[in-house]
């Protein structure tokens, strides 16, 4: 295992700054309002993904995306389909600009996962309807004790964000 290997690693373990993104394939609606996403995952000649995770359509949380890439932060990625369970697919700490916000743009931000995890988030939030998907994931990623209560503090707290960040 190399250094790097090693310390991409660590970093969940270790650090209290981190950012975590939640990728959902197709529509969603939420609110009444139809969302299409065109988040993309693929995976790279040498075994690491790709991720092209794309900002909101008014790019008022824009900000914090941009802080966590300047201060280096850790980014915790996971991905679903439509009604289901999310997958850890690792982290990547090779993040930067795909795309900058301009007008009609939004910003699309391009993260590198070089330790694939690939593995189904267990499910701690049963009994819960409402965004409990998105919950499990908050537990995973030590951001929310089992019972709820707020482990990191978070910029963002609603669980209808596709990303929250400790900037």
């Amino acid at each position: 295992m190399t250094q790097r290997e090693w310390a991409d690693e660590r970093v969940h373990a270790e650090s209290p700054r981190l950012t975590v993104i939640t990728l959902s394939k197709g529509n969603q609606s939420v609110r009444k309002k139809d969302y299409n996403y065109i988040d993309m995952v693929r995976p790279l000649e040498d075994g690491s993904l790709e991720v092209l995770y794309q900002g909101t359509e008014k790019g008022r949380q824009d900000k914090h995306l941009l802080d966590a890439i300047d201060n280096s932060h850790p980014f915790k990625v996971y991905y679903r389909e439509k009604r289901f369970s999310f997958k850890e697919l690792g982290i990547a700490t090779d993040v930067t600009i795909h795309t900058p916000r301009s007008d009609g743009q939004r910003l699309v931000i391009r993260l590198v996962i070089r330790n694939v995890v690939n593995r189904l988030v267990p499910q701690y939030s049963d009994g819960f309807e409402f965004a409990r998907y998105k919950r499990d994931v908050m537990i995973h990623a030590g951001v929310l004790g089992r019972e709820g209560n707020q482990q990191l503090l978070m910029k963002n707290n609603s669980l209808f964000n596709g990303f929250w960040s400790t900037v």
